[in-house]
């Protein structure tokens, strides 16, 4: 069984509703899909998003970028909830550092296979303090540091739960 589904839900929770922070880069989001990062898509579409409508979104542009059916279940979970928070570029940095690999962003048979030989525990804590340390070299950290921290932690709680 994947996990798409219950971490897509998981995520939506986290990212919240509607939302137009304008200290968000990303600026107005809804459920975790921001206007920013999707060019394609109009403001009243952003709006008018439902959990429905914006589950396929989370697979076509952060699911599938990070080979997400083709990792253990908890990596896959904090895989795509990085590739939401952080955008995959960073995400497929973070998943090769947490592995051990060299980090290029190129998620391919080596990333793959040293994530599937992981030890789970070991790399959810690996794979968070990555994904911190990214966090923190951001613009943004002092503002949302705490929160992408706690969220970050709370991500890898869940994946534990797929180990």
């Amino acid at each position: 069984m994947s996990i798409f589904n219950p971490a897509v839900d998981w995520i939506m929770k986290m990212e919240g509703g509607l939302h137009d922070d304008p200290n968000d880069p990303g600026g107005l989001t809804n459920l975790g899909i921001a206007l920013a990062r999707h060019p394609n898509m109009t403001a009243d579409q952003i709006r008018a998003l439902t959990v429905v409508t914006a589950a396929p979104i989370y697979y076509r542009e952060y699911w599938v970028p990070m080979h997400g059916n083709d990792l253990p279940e908890w990596a896959g979970w904090v895989a795509l909830d990085c590739a939401v928070n952080q955008g995959v570029g960073e995400a497929s940095l973070v998943l090769q550092r947490a592995a051990g690999v060299v980090a290029d962003g190129v998620l391919g048979p080596e990333t793959l296979g040293a994530v599937a030989h992981a030890r789970p525990k070991q790399f959810l804590a690996a794979f968070t303090a990555e994904r911190d340390v990214a966090y923190s070299a951001s613009a943004s950290w002092k503002r949302y540091g705490d929160g992408w921290v706690r969220r970050a932690a709370l991500a890898a709680l869940e994946a534990v739960a797929y180990a």
